[in-house]
């Protein structure tokens, strides 16, 4: 490891793709200008003066206020990552939807100017784990040998703007499939059981497939007024969680009433509650569910997650979902 990155913090930093050429990597909360604030106290001072909050949100807003020069960024997209380093300059732009607040990162680029990324299939199955990570800002400092490892490789190595390009094309087919199935599902273009139950059961195969252990409860085991479709839990030496989820059939957009079915479960500190829904959030149902501490995943987010473990899914359920495993040539 050279003495540059001694000091240097590991970060993942999920936000719009398109970004990376302009040379910056994006975070959405466009409720908040968090160039404004040069440490995350003064964000909390802020959220308490003007009785706001962000639930669990506010560690992944601190990692992002704390960025410094010369911190590592990984930016995730379909099928690879961008590796590059902070300069320490932050911005706002309100016209780039979950991706305003912005910090300029530089990328190693070939000799086209075209910054180069790396196929998640060249990193080690760890890292490749901890990419599946369902935050916008995470930690990965645990990695931070092999990150500089792979970020001094398409440093020094010219010939692997080639490979990148590669990389870039497979994320593109990636992208149609993901696009595809998205519209598949969201116009019932499917074999899934009817009624949202097909969705149901997708979304606790994938959550099984995860490492966890999942039930759909019957919908008389909760109090009225209270919705959960998935009961789910992680069991190890190291992290007991729980997890609570409403499963949403949608197209179109998903209102703050089903993030209030799920914020009325009755549980421990330690539960996430999540709203997976196959249709969008508005900013405004974004916040609220900030506020009430429940996580969200639309269906763009859902559809990442299926192309992540799609070659894990049972043989029926790749078929119901119209899924077929043949060999395609991207160049």
């Amino acid at each position: 490891m050279g003495p540059d990155f001694e000091n240097s913090k590991v970060l993942l930093m999920r936000g719009p793709v398109e970004l990376i050429s302009e040379g910056y990597a994006g975070i959405g909360w466009g409720q908040f200008q968090l160039c404004n604030f040069t440490t995350a106290d003064e964000l909390y001072k802020h959220l308490e003066s003007t009785q706001q909050s962000v639930g669990r949100s506010g560690n992944q807003l601190r990692r992002f206020i704390e960025v410094k020069q010369g911190d590592i960024i990984v930016v995730p997209a379909p099928a690879r990552i961008y590796i590059g380093i902070a300069t320490g300059k932050k911005q706002f732009c309100a016209d780039k939807p979950w991706g305003e607040n912005q910090i300029k990162v530089d990328f190693p680029c070939d000799a086209e100017n075209e910054p180069i990324s790396i196929a998640r299939t060249d990193l080690k199955q760890g890292l490749q784990s901890r990419l599946r990570i369902r935050l916008t800002v995470a930690d990965l400092d645990y990695f931070k040998d092999e990150i500089i490892e792979r970020y001094n490789d398409i440093k020094n190595n010219v010939s692997s703007g080639a490979l990148s390009k590669i990389n870039k094309q497979s994320g593109e087919v990636l992208e149609q499939f993901k696009a595809k199935l998205l519209d598949n599902l969201r116009n019932r273009n499917h074999y899934l059981e009817a009624g949202g139950q097909g969705l149901e059961h997708l979304v606790k195969e994938l959550l099984e497939l995860e490492g966890y252990t999942a039930v759909i409860p019957s919908k008389q085991s909760h109090e009225v007024g209270v919705d959960v479709d998935i009961e789910a839990q992680s069991r190890n030496p190291f992290i007991t969680q729980d997890l609570l989820i409403q499963v949403k059939d949608h197209v179109g957009y998903t209102d703050k009433h089903a993030i209030d079915q799920i914020a009325k479960v009755m549980r421990k500190d330690d539960c996430y509650r999540w709203v997976v829904s196959l249709g969008d959030f508005t900013e405004d149902v974004t916040q609220h569910a900030d506020g009430l501490s429940v996580n969200l995943m639309n269906g763009n987010q859902l559809v990442d997650w299926l192309a992540e473990r799609w070659q894990e899914l049972s043989p029926t359920t790749q078929q119901k979902l119209g899924i077929a495993s043949v060999p395609q040539l991207v160049f």
